[in-house]
């Protein structure tokens, strides 16, 4: 369970620095390429032993036309998502990684609309995270950057709140495994339909920021959802995802002089705080 624990920790600080060089060094298009072939591409190295999950997720599915829709819509959503989050991340990392927060607290929100019963103690953490991304959103970072860039802002919190709501629905009525696959093989198929030109397939498939990004990414995906639904509880997984916020807020500072490092320590104390509420 440590191993998985201390590899989960260093792929989610790792993630967000490593697609920080692809939007600077790459064309945006390239990340929903990059991300959907090596997604796909490590699901199927581990298909011989995931195979139960992918046979049975897909039998639901089959019944259940209503899941694979979402899971198609999922791909689509995920395409706008990994290319406005590489526009935003190439003006402000401490920005894309500020939009949990918000968009947790409003899946949270929309879970309790549908009957979702929450404590006090959930409602006091879903109303500081919602405040502290609208605090951020006014004084952070994000007010440094071009007013373009803040629509984007606001648009991907949207989205971010989308795939949520898709993620918990989903994998509650299949599994996870099958729900990953389906769903960037929608946004691969999505990117073809795009007709992006060669130069982003080849920057996608051939150059070493993508493909180190792309393998990160497919390897976080399945180190966090293979062991919280048979090792580790999902709030420990959850607790260590949210424990590098204050992290990689610092390293915008020290890195790319988002701020200075201090104030990126208050920011990520105060959401840590607030996922800390959510889950305990």
């Amino acid at each position: 369970m440590e191993i998985f624990l201390v590899s989960f920790f260093f792929l989610a600080l790792a993630k967000p620095l490593i697609f920080k060089l692809c939007s600077l060094r790459l064309d945006h298009r390239t990340a929903p390429v990059f991300i959907s072939f090596f997604t796909l591409t490590g699901l199927l190295v581990t298909l011989p032993w995931f195979a139960p999950l992918m046979q049975a997720g897909t039998k639901t599915l089959v019944e259940n036309p209503f899941l694979l829709g979402l899971c198609l819509f999922k791909g689509v959503v995920f395409w706008h998502a990994c290319y406005n989050g590489q526009r935003l991340m190439q003006k402000s990392l401490s920005s894309t990684h500020f939009i949990l927060p918000p968009a947790i607290a409003v899946a949270s929100l929309i879970n309790a609309f549908l009957g979702e019963a929450l404590t006090m103690q959930e409602w006091v953490s879903v109303a500081g995270l919602c405040s502290l991304g609208f605090v951020f959103y006014f004084r952070g970072h994000l007010q440094e950057v071009p007013g373009e860039t803040r629509k984007i802002y606001l648009l991907l919190v949207a989205l971010t709140v989308i795939m949520l709501i898709c993620d918990h629905y989903i994998i509650k009525q299949s599994n996870w495994f099958v729900y990953l696959f389906y769903s960037n093989a929608a946004l691969l198929v999505f990117c073809l339909l795009k007709r992006k030109g060669r130069a982003v397939w080849r920057s996608a498939l051939m150059t070493w920021p993508a493909i180190a990004a792309g393998v990160t990414f497919a390897v976080f995906e399945i180190v966090k959802f293979y062991p919280m639904v048979t090792y580790i509880p999902v709030a420990v997984m959850t607790s260590v995802q949210f424990s590098v916020i204050p992290l990689v807020l610092i390293s915008s500072a020290l890195l790319w002089k988002e701020r200075t490092w201090q104030e990126q320590l208050v920011w990520g104390g105060f959401s840590l705080f607030f996922f800390a509420l959510l889950l305990v």
